[in-house]
């Protein structure tokens, strides 16, 4: 996955959108009170983002690499067993939710905004943590740990499985309650996974 870096101004400015968004809300805050924050004027903001939707976009790619970088340092560990990192994908995914979620006031809007205008950057997440199952569950197999399935439509399975760590669930049960139900889940698909040989 290649991406380009931001550069300074534009981490600043991002950084600057994520703390006015989670304090006051995406619709309360204006580009002149993020370029404020910034020092800047809104004209300068304006040559790195085209408006708050674009720069709340990036706030949710950020957070989605950031995830990913996360679970790919965990399940890169050669010492797990295909069961432990596909536990630690589940449950990576679930704490850095639930803490950005639970940390973060009024992100409700804009995770409806992510949901209904940006959709192509959740399917894209999603696409990535599939692509990293699959390749857990291939070693897996190739290790004769698992049975040989369609891994590919396995992975997705796990992934639609676990959906559990979605923000409308995180404010509903406690961390331990949630990361006990993924293990729970997980081991019971690793049941019907695992080679008898």
């Amino acid at each position: 996955m290649s991406m380009k870096k931001n550069s300074l101004k534009e981490q600043i400015i991002v950084e600057a959108a994520r703390i006015r968004f989670a304090h006051y809300g995406f619709t309360k805050t204006t580009m002149a009170e993020i370029a404020a924050d910034c020092q800047m004027s809104a004209a300068n903001i304006y040559r790195y983002f085209s408006g708050k939707k674009s720069l709340l976009a990036q706030i949710a790619k950020d957070f989605f690499i950031e995830v990913e970088e996360d679970i790919k340092k965990q399940i890169a560990r050669s010492m797990l067993s295909p069961v432990e990192k596909i536990k630690n994908l589940v449950l990576i995914s679930l704490n850095n939710s639930y803490e950005y979620y639970s940390s973060t006031y009024k992100i409700i809007e804009a995770i409806d905004f992510i949901c209904t205008e940006r959709s192509d950057l959740i399917l894209e997440h999603r696409q990535h943590k599939i692509e990293m199952l699959n390749a857990i569950l291939a070693e897996g197999v190739a290790g004769k740990f698992f049975k040989s399935h369609n891994t590919a439509l396995r992975a997705e399975s796990i992934l639609n499985a676990t959906v559990l760590v979605h923000p409308i669930f995180l404010g509903l049960y406690d961390i331990e309650y949630l990361r006990e139900s993924l293990i729970q889940i997980v081991e019971m698909m690793v049941e019907g996974l695992v080679s008898e040989t």
